[in-house]
């Protein structure tokens, strides 16, 4: 399988204001703004659908507005990874809106991202088994934002139940996850959320994606995405560090160091 096939890269979200001038042109019109990114890759994580549940026709949209190759992971409703109270319904539903996306091969999987107080347990790693059920054969990937979940049982559970383990790059501290390359199904998964170490310790909240990537760093993660890729037969990557435009930046020097050009993404 030709490398560019193994590997999809994008950001957390597109339609950003301050994007324009950056990475879009600067006169760009929001409707515009799907069609632009295309050009430059091959996949996009839906933010939007964290905050309410989407219906069929939205996801029907974004189908008619991409290319074949695309590919989408949406982001899994709030109430099933925060609430986590009565959420056959909004699964269910979850469910339903994405079949455009899934019948022309352009989904990718639910991102389901827990908060920091979902800690490991055996109810709470029961929890997250419970949807993977529900969800049937729909990949489901999941991010954790509390260490503890960093230990084998959890690698080995996640392998056993076909549940894809997400890898973050973020800042060094104690209370966030380290930055890891663990694969536990076919699709390896890394998010980008930047290193503002300062941003991640106390408020304004707003700053903590806003980093830019040096050289050394994006080297440094190329070589740990390689050693993900001997275990994958997929591995999504997605930027988070969106605010100033440091996400497509970052997504497009590191597609470029993996040797891939938004034409080979994008044929």
């Amino acid at each position: 399988m030709p490398i560019s096939e193994k590997i999809v890269v994008g950001t957390s979200g597109y339609s950003y204001y301050d994007w324009k001038g950056v990475f879009y042109p600067a006169d760009i019109k929001s409707s515009e703004m799907l069609a632009f990114y295309c050009t430059k890759f091959n996949g996009l994580e839906i933010n939007s659908s964290f905050y309410k549940l989407h219906i069929y026709r939205f996801y029907k949209n974004l189908d008619e507005k991409t290319p074949d190759y695309f590919q989408f992971i949406v982001k899994i409703f709030r109430d099933i990874t925060h609430k986590r109270r009565e959420i056959d319904e909004a699964l269910r539903k979850s469910k339903q809106a994405v079949e455009p996306l899934i019948a022309k091969g352009k989904f990718g999987g639910f991102l389901a991202q827990f908060p920091p107080s979902f800690s490991f347990s055996q109810i709470n790693l029961d929890y997250i088994k419970n949807v993977k059920e529900a969800l049937v054969d729909l990949p489901l990937f999941i991010e954790f934002r509390n260490p503890s979940w960093c230990r084998e049982e959890t690698y080995i559970s996640f392998q056993k139940s076909d549940i894809s383990y997400v890898c973050v790059d973020g800042p060094k501290l104690p209370e966030l996850m380290p930055r890891q390359d663990i694969v536990t199904t076919k699709f390896a998964y890394m998010r980008f959320h930047g290193r503002n170490k300062e941003a991640w310790m106390k408020p304004p909240m707003g700053k903590k994606y806003n980093y830019n990537y040096s050289y050394e760093e994006l080297i440094e993660c190329k070589d740990k995405i390689k050693k993900m890729l001997d275990k994958c037969n997929k591995i999504f990557i997605f930027f988070n560090n969106g605010i100033n435009g440091y996400a497509p930046k970052n997504a497009l020097q590191l597609m470029e160091m993996l040797g891939l050009k938004s034409e080979s993404c994008c044929n």
